[in-house]
């Protein structure tokens, strides 16, 4: 075999095991396919859930997912993975990544994309999640208007 086949294929044993067994620690685990139903049970709740939509070959979304690890006792964190729950990705127009979502009562509160560190998410969640706790009418806990993405096309 040539060099670079052989290259190719430890790389792939690597990527796989890495994907596999390496250090992802995450408060809701979505390394599987998440139905619809059960991504709609997940965020409809009162208290904020922030959903952070990435890919495991994503550098930034890695880096995030360390700043979640953070802050992971402040609020509900829910983990997808693009690659495997793409309609979820579609579903909410996601075409960057990482791309956070903070939801409360199943709506989108606001969004936020790219690597923040994790004061930076910690203080945009309390932003939003603060009139969630204070309130118990779900029609004036989300706002009129989703915080959206100015990038989006």
């Amino acid at each position: 075999m040539s060099n670079p086949i052989k290259f190719l294929i430890a790389f792939l044993v690597v990527y796989f095991l890495y994907s596999q067994f390496g250090n992802h620690k995450t408060t809701l685990s979505t390394g599987s396919h998440v139905s619809l139903s059960a991504f709609d049970e997940s965020i409809n709740s009162a208290q904020p859930v922030l959903v952070k939509f990435g890919a495991t070959w994503c550098g930034p979304c890695r880096k995030v997912d360390v700043e979640l690890d953070k802050i992971q006792g402040e609020l509900t964190i829910l983990k997808i993975d693009i690659d495997v729950n793409g309609e979820l990705a579609e579903r909410y127009n996601v075409s960057g990544i990482p791309h956070m979502i903070l939801f409360a009562n199943g709506r989108p509160l606001a969004d936020m994309v790219g690597y923040r560190p994790a004061e930076q998410i910690s203080s945009w969640a309390r932003q939003y999640g603060a009139s969630t706790s204070a309130s118990s009418d779900s029609a004036s806990v989300v706002p009129a208007e989703v915080q959206s993405n100015p990038f989006a096309i």
